[in-house]
C-alpha cells in the first residue's frame, strides 16, 4: 500500500464523467452470512511443472484515447449499518468545474482517515498543491472533487479515459501499478466474440495509453495481470481449448517469455500477484473441480505448483489471489461435501501450503456466494468482495453487492450486503483494496436500467465512508472489473464503457 504523495495538477482538468448516487437503494445490510472455519489440515497434492510456448506475441494498433460524455455528475454517500457505531450526518453541495462538469456529493461524519500531507500549509485555492493540501482546484468550493479545504472529495473521479481500438471492443479485466503512476491493465480485447483476444496495455498518470500490445495469437480470455519486482509484468489468461497461459512482458511490452498449459485437464489462469521477487497464480480445472496455485520467477521459471483440493470439499475454484508479506490468500467459490455452494477464503504459506480456510454459507433464501476480488491490509486483513445470488422465487434472479473484512488469523470482523434498487438487480463486487490506513475500497457494478459501475469506502471497522455510481457515457452500460492502488497514493479502476476501455483514477 502507498501512502498519498502531493498530487502537482489541477483538478480543473477532470475528465468528465457522469457519477450518480444510489439514492432510493436498500443500501447495505448487516451480515447475513456466516462463515465457517475448515481444519488446514487438508491435503495440498504437489505437482510436476510444465510449459511451453504461447506463440508470438503481436503489436496491436494504437488505440484512441477520448473522455466520457460531458454530463451532469453526482458521488453520494450512506453509512453502513453492517457497523454498529455508524454515523449518518451529512451534507450536500453542487457545483461545476470548468469543463462544465457539474458534481453533486455528499459525505458522510464518519471522521475516516483521509490521506494528506505535512508541513506548512499554503494558500488554499490559488491551483498549486502546497504542503498539507492534498489536492488544489484553483477554487474553495465543495464538491467538486477537491473540497474548500483542498482536501479530496471521498469517492470522487479525478480523472477518467475511454480507449477505444477501430473495429474492435475492449474491456478492461485487470489493473495493477508499475511505478511513476504508471498501471498495467489485462485487457478484453473483442469479449464475447469469435475471435477475442487478451491484450496487455500500459497506461501512464494521466490516463493515456503508453503502449498497447497482443500477448497471444490464440483466442483467449484474460484473468489479470502483475508486476514483479524487476518490473516484469505478467498476463495471465485461458485459451479456448481450456489451456491455461502466462506471458512476461518488459517495460516496453516486448514479450520475454510465455507459458501455456500449467496444468492438466482444462486448466483457467484467473489471477496473478507479486511475492518477493516472484508471482503466484491462481487457477482453476472446471472439469475436475480442483484448483491450484503456482508460484513461478519473473523469468517464467516454475518454483512450485500446489493442487488446492481439500478433503471434504467436492468443488473449489479459485478466482482471485492477494499477497501480504509471507502469507498468500485466494478466494473464489466452494461446495462441500454434501452442502451448498458458497464464498471460499483461504490462507497460505509462501511455498503454497494451506493455512486455513473460511467458507461463507449463503444466507437464506439466496441460491450461493461468490468472490471475486480479494486484498490484503498494512495489518494483514483480508477483505473480499463478490455476490450473494438469488434464486428464482417467483421473480427474476437477481444478486448483491457483498464486501467481507477478515483479520490476519481468519476471524470475521464486519460484513456489508448492497442492493441498489427495489426488486431484483444484479449488483456485484469485482475488486478491493485496502489503503495504508486500513480503509476498504470496493469496486464493481450496480443495475440501474444500465450497469453502472460502482465504488464504496469502508472503515476498518466497517462504516460506510462514502459510495459512488458512475457511468462514463450515456444510455449504454458502464462496468468496473477491479482496482489498484498506483505509487502517486491514487486508485485506479479499470472496465468497459459500451464498446470502449474504461480507467479512471479516484480520490483516495
Amino acid at each position: 500500500m502507498f501512502r498519498h504523495r502531493p498530487f502537482v495538477r489541477r483538478l480543473a482538468a477532470l475528465a468528465p464523467l457522469l457519477l450518480a448516487g444510489c439514492t432510493g437503494g436498500r443500501g447495505d445490510t448487516g451480515a447475513t452470512a456466516t462463515d465457517s472455519a475448515t481444519s488446514a489440515g487438508g491435503e495440498m497434492s504437489g505437482e510436476t511443472s510444465g510449459g511451453g510456448s504461447a506463440g508470438p506475441t503481436t503489436t496491436g494498433a494504437t488505440s484512441s484515447t477520448s473522455t466520457g460524455e460531458t454530463a451532469e455528475a453526482s458521488t453520494s454517500a450512506t453509512a453502513a449499518s453492517g457497523s454498529s457505531d455508524t454515523t449518518t450526518s451529512s451534507t450536500s453541495t453542487d457545483a461545476s468545474t470548468s469543463d462544465g462538469t457539474s458534481l453533486s456529493t455528499t459525505a458522510t461524519g464518519t471522521g475516516a482517515e483521509t490521506d494528506t500531507t505535512t508541513g506548512d500549509r499554503g494558500s488554499c485555492g490559488d491551483g498549486v498543491v502546497d504542503p498539507g493540501e492534498s489536492c488544489d482546484d484553483g477554487n474553495l468550493e465543495d464538491g467538486d472533487g477537491c473540497e474548500a479545504e483542498c482536501a479530496w472529495t471521498p469517492c470522487s473521479i479525478v480523472w477518467s479515459k475511454l480507449h477505444t481500438l477501430e473495429g474492435r471492443r475492449l474491456r478492461g479485466f485487470g489493473i495493477a501499478p508499475i511505478g511513476g503512476g504508471d498501471v498495467a491493465i489485462a485487457v478484453d480485447d473483442n469479449p464475447s466474440q469469435l475471435d477475442n483476444h487478451l491484450r496487455l496495455m500500459r497506461i501512464d498518470g494521466e490516463g493515456e495509453e503508453l503502449w498497447s500490445t497482443l500477448v497471444s495469437d490464440a483466442r483467449t480470455t484474460p484473468g489479470s495481470v502483475a508486476v514483479a519486482e524487476d518490473g516484469v509484468m505478467v498476463a495471465v489468461g485461458t485459451d479456448y481449448s481450456g489451456n491455461d497461459l502466462a506471458a512476461g512482458h518488459g517495460g516496453d511490452g516486448g514479450q520475454q517469455w510465455a507459458l501455456t498449459d500449467l496444468f492438466p485437464k482444462t486448466s483457467g489462469a484467473a489471477d496473478v500477484a507479486p511475492i518477493g521477487g516472484d508471482l503466484v497464480i491462481a487457477g482453476r480445472r472446471s472439469l475436475v473441480g480442483t484448483s491450484w496455485l503456482m508460484r513461478i520467477g519473473s523469468d517464467g521459471g516454475t518454483v512450485w505448483k500446489k493442487t488446492v483440493a481439500p478433503p471434504d470439499f467436492a468443488t473449489v475454484q479459485l478466482e482471485t489471489v492477494a499477497v501480504a508479506g509471507d502469507s498468500i490468500y485466494a478466494a473464489g467459490i466452494a461446495q462441500p461435501e454434501g452442502g451448498v455452494t458458497g464464498g471460499w477464503i483461504s490462507r497460505h504459506t509462501s511455498d503454497g501450503e494451506l493455512v486455513w480456510v473460511k467458507t461463507v454459507p449463503k444466507p437464506e433464501p439466496q441460491t450461493s456466494v461468490n468472490f471475486f476480488g480479494i486484498g490484503v491490509g498494512p495489518g494483514g486483513e483480508v477483505a473480499v468482495t463478490g455476490h450473494v445470488f438469488t434464486a428464482n422465487l417467483g421473480e427474476k434472479p437477481g444478486s448483491d453487492f457483498y464486501v467481507i473484512l477478515y483479520d490476519a488469523d481468519g476471524e470475521l470482523l464486519w460484513s456489508a450486503l448492497h442492493d441498489s434498487g427495489e426488486g431484483k438487480t444484479y449488483d456485484r463486487g469485482e475488486g478491493v483494496v485496502i489503503d495504508a490506513f486500513g480503509n476498504i475500497i470496493a469496486a464493481g457494478r450496480v443495475d440501474d436500467d444500465y450497469y453502472r459501475g460502482h465504488i464504496r469506502k469502508y472503515e476498518a471497522g466497517g462504516a460506510l465512508i462514502c459510495e459512488a455510481t458512475i457511468s462514463a457515457i450515456d444510455d449504454d452500460h458502464t462496468i468496473v472489473h477491479d482496482i489498484t492502488i498506483a505509487d502517486d497514493g491514487l486508485p485506479r479502476i479499470t472496465g468497459a464503457a459500451g464498446g470502449s476501455l474504461f480507467v479512471a483514477a479516484t480520490a483516495p
